[in-house]
């Protein structure tokens, strides 16, 4: 069966988690990032388009959303508007200001 099995939706999940933690975290630091992970992700959509074609999918089951990874997610956007926060103020003139002595 070629089709996505349960396992490894996990680990489709812990990929984007990684991914959008890069972009979140480090976006700042390489900006061309986000546009190169979309178009990743658009070629990796497309593959699982022309897959699903050639297989079968595993019977649906009821969910209450992506459990534990929410709060990965959320984790994530918290540290990510720290650290955004500290790479614009630590490369700004306004810290550069605060150490020089008028």
């Amino acid at each position: 069966m070629l089709g996505v099995g349960k396992g490894d939706i996990v680990d489709n999940y812990m990929q984007l988690i990684v991914q959008f933690g890069f972009i979140v975290l480090f976006g700042g630091v390489f900006p061309p990032a986000a546009l190169l992970s979309s178009f990743t992700n658009f070629i990796q959509i497309a593959s699982q388009m022309r897959n699903f074609s050639y297989s079968r999918r595993f019977k649906a089951e009821v969910s209450n959303g992506i459990g534990s990874f929410t709060n990965c997610l959320e984790i994530l956007t918290k540290l990510s508007v720290i650290t955004n926060s500290l790479i614009l103020f630590f490369t700004s003139h306004a810290f550069q200001r605060l150490l020089v002595k008028v």
